[in-house]
């Protein structure tokens, strides 16, 4: 959650904030309730007024998130803002007459005191903007100050965030990178605008892969994810949406990596003679905390433990035991975490 030290809000006009004031008053009545203004009354209870909104909006970045979200839904609902008035104007041409109907232009321009609340979010230097064709909106968009690390995070991408007007959510994960059948840890962010169940669907490139993670009180939500094992190499979009509105959501890009490679040299020796085994794209290798992999030649009990290097190879050596019997013999490299591997032949000669 933002703070004030964060993000700095000031409403220069009231105007919103006695809408909302009403807003909340109509909720007594025997009628339907939009669901965020539903959830905004059970913060608020049903008779706060403008004053007491102001100053939670002051305090609480993510409480004025959620006013802008009651003051556009109520205007979506009530469309009188847009709504045009035709007049019936008459026509006099070569004698004859007929009434026309043109838009009363008088009518498209909202009185002064109706006009959105004017705000200022500067976080880290920048200008507040609105949306083209309208007025300034009554909260900024929230800008995370920093990533929450929960318990088993490591590192992962920046977050994605949502564009426009809506709640500011935004997902991560605890590695963009790696081969099918990796199991990653996926958070979000800022989710606590969510209506209804307060749930969110995981979807992979499109389609639900997780359904109704529970998210926490502070908007954050966790979850174990395994990427399909029939992921084609590239990048995809991993999604946190909410369960109860489609429209509300953020991706992240992970990138499936290349199927590991295990090559030996020479592809031909004899017992006594080195032989050098490279591995690559192992890189993709699940990343738990250690980044080596079990390099062995099984039949002959030899194994070593290589490091992952910057650019995903593995290098190891082996001596042949003299007296190694003439054969095909299999050289594995397997990931220390998450045990994907890949083997390499290579032929002893007499």
């Amino acid at each position: 959650m933002a703070t004030s030290g964060d993000i700095k809000i000031e409403a220069t006009r009231p105007a919103d904030l006695g809408e909302i004031a009403r807003l909340i008053a109509t909720t007594k009545d025997d009628g339907p309730v939009p669901p965020r203004l539903r959830r905004l009354v059970e913060i608020v209870g049903d008779d706060a007024g403008p004053d007491e909104l102001g100053a939670l909006a002051a305090k609480d970045a993510e409480f004025t998130a959620l006013l802008r979200e009651v003051l556009r839904e109520s205007r979506k609902n009530n469309k009188r803002k847009t709504t045009i008035v035709f007049v019936a104007v008459l026509v006099t041409a070569g004698g004859a007459g007929w009434y026309a109907l043109v838009p009363d232009r008088g009518t498209t321009q909202e009185p002064d005191d109706k006009k959105a609340a004017s705000v200022s979010s500067q976080p880290s230097g920048t200008e507040s903007s609105s949306p083209t064709g309208g007025s300034a909106p009554l909260v900024p968009t929230l800008v995370p100050s920093k990533s929450i690390n929960l318990p088993t995070r490591t590192s992962g991408p920046s977050p994605t965030k949502t564009p426009g007007p809506g709640p500011q959510l935004a997902t991560t994960m605890s590695q963009a990178r790696g081969l099918p059948g990796t199991s990653v840890n996926f958070y979000g962010t800022g989710y606590n605008g969510c209506p209804g169940r307060r749930t969110v669907n995981v979807l992979w490139d499109g389609v639900v892969a997780e359904s109704a993670v529970p998210i926490e009180s502070d908007g954050r939500f966790g979850v174990r994810f395994t990427v399909p094992e029939n992921a084609s190499v590239g990048d995809h979009h991993l999604s946190g949406q909410c369960t109860d509105d489609a429209g509300l959501g953020a991706p992240s890009t992970y990138t499936v990596s290349p199927p590991l490679v295990v090559a030996a040299s020479p592809a031909k020796l004899r017992a006594g003679q080195v032989l050098t085994v490279r591995g690559t794209n192992f890189d993709g290798c699940p990343d738990y905390g250690d980044r080596s992999v079990n390099v062995s030649i099984s039949a002959m009990g030899l194994s070593t433990t290589a490091p992952i290097k910057a650019d995903g190879t593995v290098d190891a050596q082996f001596t042949i035991p003299q007296g190694t019997s003439p054969n095909d013999y299999d050289v594995v490299g397997q990931c220390r975490d998450g045990g994907q591997w890949a083997r390499g032949i290579f032929t002893v000669q007499p």
